[in-house]
């Protein structure tokens, strides 16, 4: 029933789309089935899992998001439909978001032949094909195992065998001593014969935890009682042998045959550490120790810049500087303004008039007001009885006439 009910959805959508092609104004849609998909996706992965004799059935019901599908999810039947010729497994990235899915390095072969690959970022779907396996007897594929191989029909088998060992050979010094100094924190080192541009990735073993379920592992590390062996995943670092990088550091590792005494240089060690924690990232794994990194980070870029030592330099002897009074900025605002002679106390922006003797000194302040410039500040007559002097009120109030907007006055 759930099978007709994804059919007819999807036919309706498609005839609904085909409609709304020449309308300008045409509604936004949505599949009925991607709604209800949207609420019940986890019950039926869960059935998946559990409903063995109807897996099959159920799976065709599963719909994920892909490369190439323009953030539209598609069917599992759609996928295989979609498949190159050549083309013998169900790839897939998984992640915890979107963006680190779509940002994963392992993508960057498939979008060079154009292979679909789903995204899955529920923390189930990768425990669902582990167990699943298959699809139509097509098996899922992790891009991030280190068995991924993408072989299309125009490559030359031949070549590409001999090309491979001729790398094995050239580059085994630097492996086997890379293995050596890393020890049991990768499973081996090795050539990669995958297309990518960075100078070496991390891959994880394809029976075991791939560094999206090592992630989810450490999660529920605490609340499962599980040991630090069972979260960690088998590790394998794959060195690209065409990046420059890669061919420097082949350069100072031990040639084969060399004395057991041969040392190498504590920058070139420095190197190698700094590339595969750079590795780790590239392939979605954490650094275990943040704080040994950036040393070896900034080792690297002392001996880059040329710094003989990264000693701290002394601090200045600065000499005992004398108090200096602050700047009066009022006083100063007030010595740009005429002083009147009998006009009572000055001081700031205050005139206090209950004591002025001269109101023609006060004619000339308002005059000088009215025709210069404008004070700094605002000024601000104060007359604490203003009906002591009549002429003094009337000559105010004139002020007050003239609407002068940086004049105050207290009546």
């Amino acid at each position: 029933m759930l099978k007709n009910f994804q059919k007819e959805s999807d036919a309706e959508f498609k005839a609904a789309l085909e409609e709304d092609e020449d309308k300008e104004d045409a509604p936004y849609r949505r599949n009925k089935y991607d709604i209800w998909y949207e609420d019940f996706s986890s019950q039926i992965k869960m059935g998946v899992l559990e409903d063995v004799p109807n897996r099959n059935k159920l799976m065709k019901l599963l719909k994920f998001p892909t490369t190439l599908s323009e953030g539209k999810s598609i069917s599992l039947e759609q996928y295989v439909e979609n498949m190159k010729d050549w083309q013998k497994e169900i790839f897939y990235v998984a992640g915890n978001d979107m963006d680190a899915v779509k940002s994963s390095q392992f993508l960057e072969q498939f979008a060079e032949k154009e292979v679909e690959v789903l995204y899955f970022l529920d923390p189930v779907d990768e425990y669902m094909v582990g167990q699943a396996v298959k699809f139509d007897d097509i098996k899922f594929k992790n891009v991030a195992s280190d068995t991924v191989r993408l072989r299309d029909e125009d490559e030359d088998e031949d070549l590409m065998l001999r090309r491979n060992k001729f790398y094995e050979k050239k580059f085994k010094p630097l492996t086997k001593w890379w293995k050596k100094m890393l020890g049991t924190d990768i499973t081996r080192v090795s050539v990669s014969s995958r297309q990518m541009s960075s100078p070496a990735i991390v891959s994880s073993i394809e029976l075991g935890h791939s560094a999206n379920m090592e992630r989810i592992a450490r999660a529920q590390a605490f609340s499962k009682g599980m040991t630090e062996f069972g979260m960690r995943s088998l590790k394998v670092l794959e060195i690209n042998p065409r990046h420059p990088m890669i061919l420097k550091l082949l350069e100072s590792a031990p040639p084969k045959g060399a004395d057991a005494d041969f040392t190498v240089s504590k920058e070139a060690k420095n190197s190698a550490f700094v590339l595969y924690e750079l590795a780790l990232l590239n392939g979605g794994y954490l650094i275990e120790n943040p704080t040994a990194h950036s040393k070896r980070v900034i080792a690297l870029l002392q001996s880059r810049l040329g710094f003989e030592s990264l000693e701290l330099e002394p601090h200045p002897e600065l000499p005992v500087e004398e108090d200096e009074a602050p700047d009066d900025e009022e006083d100063d605002d007030f010595d740009d303004f005429p002083e009147f002679p009998g006009l009572g106390n000055q001081y700031g922006n205050n005139i206090n008039l209950d004591n002025a003797k001269d109101p023609e000194g006060l004619k000339d302040l308002l005059k000088g007001m009215k025709e210069g410039d404008k004070p700094k500040q605002d000024w601000k007559l104060v007359t604490p009885e203003p009906g002591k002097d009549e002429g003094l009120k009337n000559i105010i109030q004139d002020m007050k006439k003239e609407n002068k907007p940086n004049v105050h006055t207290e009546l």
